[in-house]
């Protein structure tokens, strides 16, 4: 069970450079529209341009195969379910998640970006300063490649919850179901908890819970439906000693 959550933060990790490399491509290429220009004139041509667009257009290819095979690889990695979900229905939840990232790194980037030239062109700065500036400032507003891994991991995580949660709906009303992942010493006590929960119905997940969702950022569970033998499909109700 753990190969699944290491593929995912490896594919995370992949999407998340490519994207930190579609920042210093579009980046470099905007400071060339402006070079020699006043604060005045760089705020003008920037202001006619799609900057996520652009960000969009250098990310799209990544970010669908990407995000896609980390999909799949989180239903292959699904105990069979007796409430599967329809093709349409796995490919809206898809698309509401990459939609989601992909705004966070096209639109909101750009803005920022326009706004870090333009400031620097204002204060005197060269282009070459400017640029050289850019992936500090950047990684301040919250933009690092580091912290995209992060959305992107978060991005699989609420995939997998959104899955989880419309089967569970679907699916008998004694349906069991049990919280699947590693449990060591990084195992957060919110984890724990549903790990010690062991077996239980939806209703009572959810008594017991608020929700079937897993905790979301860098959590390496999820509740699943239980089999016959819940140890084998990854279900660990003893803490592993490192």
């Amino acid at each position: 069970m753990a190969d699944i959550f290491d593929d995912l933060d490896s594919k995370a990790e992949e999407l998340a450079k490519k994207i930190g490399q579609s920042y210093d491509e579009v980046f470099a290429s905007l400071l060339q529209l402006v070079e020699g220009k006043t604060a005045e004139e760089a705020i003008e041509i920037l202001a006619e341009l799609n900057i996520g667009q652009a960000l969009k257009i250098k990310q799209a290819q990544a970010t669908s195969s990407i995000i896609s095979a980390g999909a799949v690889g989180i239903l292959e990695n699904t105990f069979a379910t007796t409430a599967p979900l329809t093709e349409p229905a796995l490919r809206g939840l898809l698309t509401s998640v990459e939609s989601k990232l992909s705004s966070r790194f096209t639109d909101v980037v750009g803005n920022d970006m326009r706004s870090i030239i333009v400031d620097g062109i204002s204060t005197g700065k060269f282009p070459n300063q400017i640029l050289k500036e850019s992936k500090e400032k950047l990684d301040v507003l919250g933009h690092s490649v580091a912290n995209a891994q992060k959305e992107i991991q978060a991005g699989f995580n609420q995939y997998s919850n959104s899955v989880t949660n419309a089967m569970a709906e679907k699916a008998p009303a004694d349906t069991r179901y049990v919280y699947i992942g590693a449990y060591d010493d990084r195992t957060r006590d919110e984890c724990i908890a549903k790990i010690d929960f062991g077996e239980g119905t939806r209703e009572e997940v959810i008594a017991a819970f608020g929700d079937m969702n897993n905790e979301l950022w860098n959590c390496r569970h999820k509740w699943e439906e239980a089999s016959s033998a819940p140890i084998e499909q990854g279900y660990n109700p003893e803490k592993f000693e490192s």
